[in-house]
């Protein structure tokens, strides 16, 4: 039976925590763990793409209730990354280096961008779309995204600044090798960011 999720301390329980649980009696069993990591070690995502086709096409029905639970993947996927970067951040500098290096390097920089891009002219057209609802969900949306940041951000002012001064010289870095990038994106960003530093 499901727990209602509005009482204050509970989690309504479903699919995911049941896993969870399943999870974590089936890794006490050393064969399953040996077949989870050859598994792992065989993952092909540029498979992903005919996964996608092939649910849509075969089952539509079923392609839109997948999407219908996009936003709960999402969720999902956000706190179990936030897991992770907790996770991380209790293990030394100099193991986590080395992890994240590794793990930098063979995702597709080229590929992240690509789907960033076709994301960002979804959600143009969407923006553009009549009707006031969808502004109002994107600002409330914008508002827990600043909070959340907000909350995220080490105390550390130091740390801070040294990881924003990264970012700038990222964008710098980004900003002199694509004139039309810079044309079309960081000069507006830079403008509204100076807009709103002067209000």
């Amino acid at each position: 039976m499901d727990v209602d999720p509005t009482e204050p301390g509970r989690q309504r329980r479903g699919v995911i925590d049941g896993s969870a649980r399943v999870i974590g009696e089936v890794l006490r069993t050393p064969r399953i763990v040996k077949t989870a990591r050859i598994l792992l070690g065989n993952i092909d995502p540029e498979a992903a793409p005919a996964l996608v086709r092939a649910v849509m096409f075969s089952d539509s029905v079923l392609f839109l209730d997948a999407l219908a639970a996009a936003p709960a993947l999402a969720n999902a996927a956000v706190l179990g990354a936030r897991e992770v970067c907790d996770q991380l951040l209790g293990l030394p500098t100099d193991l986590l280096h080395r992890f994240v290096a590794r793990l930098i390097s063979e995702v597709s920089g080229e590929e992240v961008g690509v789907t960033t891009g076709l994301a960002l002219v979804a959600a143009g057209r969407l923006v553009e779309a009549p009707g006031d609802s969808l502004a109002e969900v994107v600002r409330a949306f914008e508002a827990d995204f600043i909070r959340g940041l907000q909350k995220g951000l080490a105390d550390d002012d130091a740390v801070v600044g040294r990881q924003v001064e990264r970012l700038a010289a990222t964008i710098r870095r980004v900003a002199r090798e694509n004139p039309q990038l810079m044309a079309r994106v960081v000069r507006p960003l830079a403008a509204a960011w100076r807009d709103a530093l002067e209000e």
